[in-house]
């Protein structure tokens, strides 16, 4: 098996094997192979099929992962890619002789198969195969480097854009680009990207220097810029700007017709990956460029829908909807509308708990799923169910979302709500304290407030109230 090879496949692995429904025929489409000489290549070098080769991939990582954290096995099963804890457990018992619960505390040779207790393994075996091991570890991480396929995990916050347009029709789309552009960095896996409501009290003129913006947020790198016009056109400025030197990475100008401002989402997005050494996967290219409609009259009604579901304001489901429905019609493969409909028909149900509208609400969710099944996918789908006190599906649907989008920290927030509603006060303040860390807004001090106050401990949830309450004080 040559090198670079070798190299792209070992990448491959490492980057998909959460993801369930990652098989042979994905794995060929990113080796840019047919299925049938990807599995002849694999099987002359490994002996094994593909299918043989991504199993057992997702086995050694649930190893890795049981010896570094206490994770409970029907989580650990979807975060490796297993839709069944069950059939988990039975593969990961007939692969490695031990059932996952037994595995803690010991450590496998992967080339001979051998499983031995990490407390008996005799000191020299294990400095001659660790020199050996980083020997060939260090000689991997040298060709990934220089290669562009080392992906590190990057914190980022991106911050209001500013806008000097006089054009009503440019200030109409400020907000949602930016809301979009959040959206687009975060399918990006490694890339660890702060909400809206953390990044959202930096705009206009915060007084506050990059640094100081960088340390609250506690991200690596800040992207901040302006929309403004130029002759007949639109020009996006965007900076990249590493938060603790103050360093500027990146300062581009990107340029549209003035209705067309969302065309530039994916370019602005690669860019940024480019510029922090992070080399784009297929399904993440994949996943920005289907994040905007490419019919402009589409995205049109999708931002007036959003207009009337602006939390900071009155709300207007009903108006939404009708928007969303109007941008379904002209881009029925665009799977945002349907799911902005089913928030708002979450909305809705808070006052006017009607069947019907539950039944819209899934059926809109679950088209969106079958289109596209993505993390946001499943996160509503959790949140449904959640809502209709069905805990087992909520928590699965959650994991599942956890799973494909490690660095997604909406999930630890509806976890934690989730656990909440359902009493379970212990693991609700586990998940908030999570997202609370780097992600403190509204809602989540609102929610560790309440968790405290059931608790009993009185004073922190006074503390986490007045926060809530410092982010919004008209709330």
């Amino acid at each position: 098996m040559s090198q670079m090879f070798h190299e792209r496949l070992f990448v491959a692995l490492e980057e998909n094997y959460s993801d369930s429904s990652f098989g042979a025929r994905e794995l060929a489409r990113i080796m840019e192979m047919s299925h049938s000489n990807l599995l002849r290549k694999v099987r002359s070098n490994t002996g094994k099929s593909i299918s043989q080769l991504i199993n057992e991939t997702r086995l050694k990582k649930a190893w890795e992962i049981l010896q570094s954290e206490d994770t409970p096995i029907s989580e650990l099963a979807f975060r490796v890619g297993f839709n069944s804890p069950a059939y988990f457990s039975s593969c990961f018992k007939k692969y490695f002789a031990y059932t996952p619960g037994e595995a803690k505390g010991k450590v496998i040779d992967i080339n001979n198969g051998e499983t031995k207790n990490l407390k008996k393994t005799k000191s020299r075996l294990i400095i001659s195969s660790g020199i050996s091991f980083l020997v060939i570890a260090a000689a991997i991480l040298i060709f990934l480097s220089s290669a562009g396929l080392l992906r590190q995990k990057k914190s980022i916050a991106v911050l209001p854009f500013r806008n000097y347009s006089v054009d009503s029709v440019s200030k109409k789309y400020n907000d949602s680009f930016w809301v979009e552009l959040v959206a687009s960095l975060s399918h990006i896996k490694v890339f660890d990207v702060r909400s809206t409501t953390s990044s959202g009290k930096y705009g206009g003129d915060h007084g506050k220097s990059i640094p100081e913006v960088g340390k609250e947020l506690d991200v690596d790198y800040i992207i901040e810029g302006s929309i403004e016009d130029e002759g007949n056109k639109l020009k996006v400025s965007v900076n990249l700007i590493n938060a603790n030197t103050d360093k500027h990475l990146m300062a581009e100008p990107y340029y549209s017709e003035k209705n067309q401002i969302n065309s530039n989402l994916d370019n602005i997005s690669e860019h940024i990956a480019y510029q922090l050494k992070t080399k784009l996967l297929p399904k993440e290219k994949s996943a920005i460029l289907y994040k905007c409609s490419r019919n402009q009259e589409s995205f049109d009604f999708y931002v007036k829908g959003q207009s009337f579901m602006n939390f900071s304001k009155e709300v207007y489901p009903d108006k939404a909807i009708t928007n969303y429905r109007k941008a379904i019609e002209l881009d029925p493969l665009w799977i945002h509308p349907y799911i902005s409909i089913a928030k708002a028909l979450e909305i809705k149900t808070r006052t006017d708990p009607r069947e019907e509208y539950f039944a819209q609400r899934l059926a809109a969710i679950e088209k969106a799923h079958e289109m596209r099944p993505v993390p946001t996918t499943y996160i509503e789908l959790a949140r449904y169910y959640e809502d209709t006190r069905d805990l087992r599906l909520a928590k699965k649907y959650y994991n599942k979302a956890r799973s494909l989008s490690p660095q997604n920290r909406s999930v630890l927030f509806y976890m934690g709500k989730a656990l909440r509603n359902f009493g379970k006060w212990g693991k609700a303040k586990k998940f908030l304290i999570s997202h609370y860390n780097g992600n403190p807004g509204v809602q989540n001090c609102y929610q560790l407030g309440l968790i405290y106050s059931m608790t009993r401990e009185f004073p922190k949830a006074i503390n986490y109230y007045d926060e809530s309450v410092s982010f919004n004080p008209e709330n």
